[in-house]
This record gives C-alpha cells, sequence and structure tokens, in this order.
C-alpha cells in the first residue's frame, strides 16, 4: 500500500525544531542580535542570554561546577573531547580505550591520533550490543589516560554502563568522555553523580536547531583547543557564539526533561506493538529490547536487501534509514551490527526505525502494514 501521508521514522538521524523552540530563536534572533563579546549595553544583553543558557545546560546534567563549552554540534564536541584531552594530557601517557561501537568523530579521532604517536584499543562489545565494563578494566595499561564509551549507540539503541565504567576510570585516575548525543533528554545524565570529565551533547536530536552542541568539561581538566583567535568559551572554543541556535538548545533541552519520563513510556509502548507486529514476517531485533533505549530499533530482514527496502519504504511514505546519517551515500554493511558477530549476508539487511514526537500511537499499525508489505514483496 501506499500510504496518503508521510511517515517520519528517522528521529536518530534528526528531529523536527519545536514550535516552542523556533519562537524561542526568532525572539533571539530579532531581540538580541548583537555580539556577546561586545561590551556595549545590546552585547552585554547578548551576553546575559548566553550565561543563562550555559546555566540552564549545566542544570540539566547536573554540572554545577563544569564548564559547558558551546560548539557547532556532536561531532565538534567528540573532536574537541578526543583530540583535545588527548594532547592536553600526553605527558601523562598516550594510550586510549574505546568501543568498537563509537560514532565516527570518536573512532576517526582517534586514527588520527595515532598518526601522532598515540596508542589505540578498541574493544569489542558482545552480542547484545554492550561492552563489559571487566573488559575495559583489563585493557587498562600504566600509559592510559583516556576511556571514552558512548551513552546510547545511535545505530542499535543499546544503552551503556556508563556508570560502571566510570567507577573504573575514575579509580584509575583516567580521564572518561561520553558521546551523550543519542541519551540527553532521554535517560537519565548525571555528570555529578556518575563521575564524567566530559560529556558531548547535540541540539538538533532534542527537538532544537541543527549547527548547535556543547562539551560538558570538568573544571581544570587540561584539553588543547582545536579553534584559535579569539576568547570565547574559555579560550577552548574560540569563535563568536552562535546564540539563537545555543538560546534554543536550551529551550529544548528544558521542553525534553519536563516530559521524558512520559515520552519514554509513550515509546515503549509504540516499540512494542511495532516489533511484536513485523515478528509474524521474520523481522528480528538486532539486540534485545531491554537492552535499547525505545526509540531507536533496529530490525534484520534476512533476505531482503536494506538498501531496497528503504527505497520501497520511501515511495510508500515510510522514512527509515539503514544507520548512521553521517554515514551518507551507497548503503554499505554497517560495522556497527557486524560487531555483534551478525554475518555480512544478515547484517546488509539492517534497518533502523527511530521513532519520536512525531510517531503517534494511532499511527504505528499502519508504519508496521507498510513495512510488512514491502517486505513481503521483496
Amino acid at each position: 500500500m501506499k500510504s496518503k501521508q508521510r511517515f517520519y521514522c528517522d528521529h536518530a538521524a534528526t528531529t523536527p525544531i519545536d514550535e516552542i523552540v523556533l519562537s524561542e530563536i526568532a525572539r533571539i534572533s530579532r531581540g538580541r542580535f548583537a555580539n556577546p563579546s561586545s561590551t556595549h549595553q545590546s552585547g552585554q544583553a547578548a551576553k546575559s542570554e548566553l550565561e543563562k543558557s550555559r546555566r540552564k545546560m549545566a542544570k540539566f546534567c547536573n554540572a554545577p561546577n563544569a564548564n559547558v563549552i558551546f560548539t557547532s554540534g556532536g561531532t565538534e564536541s567528540d573532536n574537541l573531547a578526543i583530540l583535545g584531552l588527548a594532547r592536553g594530557n600526553r605527558e601523562n601517557g598516550n594510550h586510549i580505550i574505546i568501543s568498537n561501537i563509537e560514532h565516527p568523530a570518536v573512532a576517526e579521532s582517534c586514527k588520527y591520533l595515532e598518526n601522532d604517536g598515540f596508542e589505540i584499543s578498541v574493544l569489542p562489545v558482545d552480542k547484545n550490543g554492550i561492552l563489559p565494563p571487566e573488559s575495559v578494566k583489563n585493557a587498562i595499561r600504566k600509559n592510559t589516560i583516556l576511556i571514552s564509551v558512548m551513552a546510547v549507540n545511535n545505530e542499535l539503541g543499546t544503552i551503556q554502563p556508563i556508570e560502571e565504567i566510570a567507577k573504573i576510570a575514575n579509580g584509575n585516575g583516567i580521564l572518561f568522555h561520553t558521546d551523550a548525543v543519542q541519551a540527553f533528554g532521554k535517560i537519565p545524565i548525571d555528570f555529578e553523580k556518575i563521575g564524567f570529565d566530559a560529556l558531548s551533547i547535540s541540539s538538533h536530536k532534542i527537538y532544537g536547531p541543527k549547527g548547535v552542541g556543547a562539551l560538558v568539561l570538568k573544571k581544570n581538566v587540561k584539553i588543547q583547543p582545536l579553534v584559535f583567535g579569539g576568547k570565547q568559551e574559555n579560550l577552548i572554543r574560540t569563535g563568536t557564539e552562535n546564540l539563537p541556535g545555543i538560546v534554543g538548545f536550551a529551550k529544548a533541552a528544558e521542553l525534553m526533561f519536563a516530559h521524558f519520563e512520559f515520552e519514554n513510556a509513550r515509546l515503549k509502548k509504540i516499540e512494542n506493538k511495532f516489533v511484536a507486529k513485523l515478528s509474524e514476517i521474520g523481522a528480528q531485533r538486532t539486540v534485545p529490547t531491554e537492552c535499547a533505549y525505545p526509540g531507536i530499533i533496529n530490525l534484520l530482514f534476512p533476505g531482503i536487501s536494506a538498501e531496497i527496502l528503504l527505497q520501497k519504504l520511501d515511495l510508500a511514505g515510510v522514512e527509515a534509514s539503514g544507520g548512521s546519517a553521517c554515514s551518507s551515500g551507497a548503503i554499505k554493511v554497517s560495522p556497527v551490527v557486524q560487531a555483534l558477530g551478525i554475518p555480512d549476508e544478515i547484517a546488509q539487511s539492517a534497518v533502523r526505525f527511530s521513532f519520536g514526537r512525531a510517531t503517534k500511537s494511532e499511527d504505528i499499525s499502519e508504519i508496521a502494514e507498510i513495512v510488512t508489505e514491502q517486505a513481503i514483496i521483496l
């Protein structure tokens, strides 16, 4: 069947901007256009909005004693964390530990550091997409300076045991960074309690504008900046701040944290209904439901090409993804799905459905019906 309407099932790639957030962006763009670094009254009014947003973001992360460094998004935040922390603390060692399902913003930064003499240990996740804390503990060396493990995987939805891994890192005097781009506003993230040294977050994953993110950084942690030429953001990320985007980001976070428990419960019901329906035609979840955030559902359709299925679904009105939107272009077998030990001939059938506010409970039966029909045709 071809639906008369379109169903957006790719919230892990990006989310539509909330109307309230749009109003905030417009307010700042019209009334607070001055440069926050200017000393005149208009500049200081803009500065006030900037610092108010910074305090909000610190509050939502429970990071009252940390620096909130605004960036252009999750990728820059990850790059700044990995490259900046590694270079800033090289006197203490040159070994870094990550998992084999990290976002390319982390994985590629680590590869780049190998050219600069750093040693990278890439640890395998188990068949459920979870990095065992014990394997992290066993990988630590005398020269280990940084551990980076993402909180929620963008393709699988797996929730990592970051609290346990943080204890291991803290107990060994090792810096701990988490890519929380898919987790922020969706699961509890407590900077102080968990013991992060650095945390990457992004706006456009939580119904805020694109092109803005933040690195929440523990005070007094040594970090080398990537951008030079100004005095903004404590000299850690220089350049004139994207004030409308930052204020929009803070408003989006405020709305997320006001409703995330209700939204998670709603998404859980949607997830259960959707997975149950698709299992009737042999679709299999790549990771167990209990291991994943309910808004991200990665399904295997054995014997079917994900690339062809996604094209059919798009024509029929359902917009989904083959994996990370940051790997756009020709769809290929996902290294993240391969990391689970799934054979390539099955892994190439993986399709990610990521649900959010645009996904209505009353529409899920029709979405599942469209997916079922298109999969059966193939």
